[in-house]
């Protein structure tokens, strides 16, 4: 993170910027569902009249034309209430707000507010806190109401202050991705062996063993789908592929071991995992990996 600020004869220095958005900013009042909303918002137009004290406090060579802030958010958590949606830091999926050289992001944000009526498909309010950026750069910034203001304080004295006149929205709906995130299973590579060493001829084929749980059922296995570091299970004609179900690892549960086709193309010296995916019939997913030890 770029510095934004210098300090002032070793005092601490401080930032609050104030921000509004006029009108209506999201595209209706009935989307609020599986979707987040990316606004982009440009302020432009330096405000001579409200732009006053030693700009160069502000540790810029000049003083930006722009400002520009992006914000994502989604519903997931969201308060409604009589039509109000109000947003806090846990619907907050990304931030960015640019001052000259500096950008505050997520990570610094320490509060987030955002209110928007569906009844009159606005925005209501917005605030937006993030924590201090280094040891010499403001102590926060705080982006507040309409017209954008920054202020830089100076023991708690605003010694200078920049406004801006217009802004501009652009705002872009993001589908929700529902996907679960893949079942993680339990595999072996070369079952048995230690270490999992093979050579990148491109000859043969790579035995995995894929174990069975109590959540996993190796019968439910689509083969087609099963890919190991991006190899495919071998199919011998009219025999399918090369897989069969066994107990590998001693325990309950039944086993599938699959023989993967080799590939010289596919594999690296000095590599040390592997990773298996693959669904079941219905499409759940799942994934697993184990060290391997690769031979030029």
């Amino acid at each position: 993170m770029k510095e934004l600020f210098r300090k002032n004869d070793g005092k601490t220095a401080s930032l609050a910027i104030s921000a509004a958005l006029l009108g209506g900013l999201f595209c209706s009042a009935n989307v609020f569902a599986d979707v987040q909303y990316e606004t982009i918002i440009t302020y432009s137009e330096i405000n001579t009249e409200e732009t006053w004290g030693d700009l160069s406090l502000f540790g810029l060579d000049t003083l930006p034309l722009d400002v520009e802030g992006t914000f994502t958010v989604d519903d997931t958590h969201a308060i409604i209430d009589d039509g109000d949606i109000t947003f806090g830091v846990n619907n907050l999926i990304s931030a960015s707000v640019a001052f000259g050289d500096t950008t505050w992001n997520e990570t610094n944000v320490e509060s987030f507010t955002m209110e928007y009526s569906t009844t009159d498909d606005a925005l209501l309010g917005l605030t937006y806190q993030a924590s201090k950026i280094g040891p010499t750069t403001a102590d926060r910034g705080i982006i507040l109401n309409f017209p954008l203001t920054i202020q830089k304080e100076v023991d708690g004295v605003v010694v200078a202050q920049v406004a801006y006149k217009t802004a501009t929205r652009t705002v872009v709906e993001i589908p929700h991705s529902h996907d679960p995130e893949p079942l993680q299973i339990s595999i072996d590579i070369k079952p048995n062996e230690t270490p999992n060493c093979f050579n990148i001829n491109g000859h043969g084929v790579v035995p995995v063993a894929i174990f069975g749980s109590d959540v996993f059922d190796v019968n439910q296995v689509d083969f087609g789908s099963l890919s190991f570091g991006g190899l495919s299970v071998r199919v011998r004609g009219n025999k399918g592929p090369l897989c069969s179900t066994e107990y590998s690892n001693g325990d309950a549960h039944l086993d599938l071991v699959c023989q993967f086709e080799d590939d010289a193309t596919n594999w690296s010296a000095g590599e040390t995992t592997a990773e298996l995916t693959g669904n079941f019939y219905d499409g759940t997913a799942f994934k697993g990996s184990d060290d391997i030890c690769v031979v030029p």
